[in-house]
């Protein structure tokens, strides 16, 4: 049984799936399964989630009879066998360290759920700044007791998702805030982990996921952000 789960809701992400999948297959750490939910989507999203298993021998890739995004999370938990349960849109990018820095996370901070800082997958100054600000508004949530764990990335013990029932899938909106905020009903807290370990897209990928392809672990030469951090 791996200890972590990786639920991944997708619905037409052709485009963007596979560099999420890429920046799996390249972890420092591979005790994670990946549960991929497809909304029925009318692409290859299927297909290009299918064509991961040989480099993800832990995938397992389910197709939703309607789109809908509470929905499908909720049934990736359901298929996951994981005590933590990472949920990750699909236009995402994990650095190589995520599984490893989340692990080393929970050994040493005990949390129930958590999220991380971001970085934009450009170096455009205007992204840079938007994410800065994401980053400072979800982190300042937790010290006025409004925490929020957004949807690109949202890690939780199994036992407390299922304590409040999971996402609400009669919302189609603010749904990662009727869970945060449920949890938090019951006493607990959402922490933040500073340590950047995810990237954030502002348009397209295909540089960044190239330098994840790779490997690389430095600051790439053109107009992608990925320097190592200590």
């Amino acid at each position: 049984m791996s200890n972590i789960s990786i639920v991944i809701p997708a619905l037409n992400e052709e485009n963007y799936l596979p560099h999420l999948l890429t920046s799996l297959t390249k972890q420092t750490k591979r005790d994670f399964e990946v549960i991929v939910v497809d909304g029925s989507s009318t692409d290859k999203t299927v297909e290009v989630a299918r064509s991961f298993g040989s480099r993800l021998p832990k995938l397992e890739v389910i197709v939703s009879q309607k789109a809908n995004l509470p929905l499908q999370r909720n049934m990736g938990a359901r298929a996951s066998s994981g005590e933590w349960l990472a949920f990750i849109d699909a236009d995402s990018i994990l650095l190589p360290y995520f599984i490893e820095r989340i692990e080393s996370f929970i050994e040493e901070q005990n949390p129930t759920l958590f999220t991380s800082w971001f970085r934009p997958d450009s170096e455009i100054s205007g992204d840079a700044l938007f994410t800065l600000m994401a980053n400072l508004f979800v982190e300042g949530s937790t010290v006025f007791h409004r925490s929020i764990a957004p949807g690109p990335l949202a890690v939780i013990r199994r036992q407390v998702f299922d304590l409040v029932g999971g996402y609400n899938e009669t919302l189609t909106f603010g749904e990662d805030y009727d869970f945060t905020q449920r949890i938090v009903a019951r006493g607990l807290r959402c922490k933040f982990f500073v340590r950047r370990s995810m990237c954030f897209p502002f348009g397209e990928s295909e540089e960044m996921a190239n330098c994840v392809l790779c490997g690389s672990m430095q600051r790439p030469p053109s107009e992608f952000y990925l320097q190592k951090e200590t």
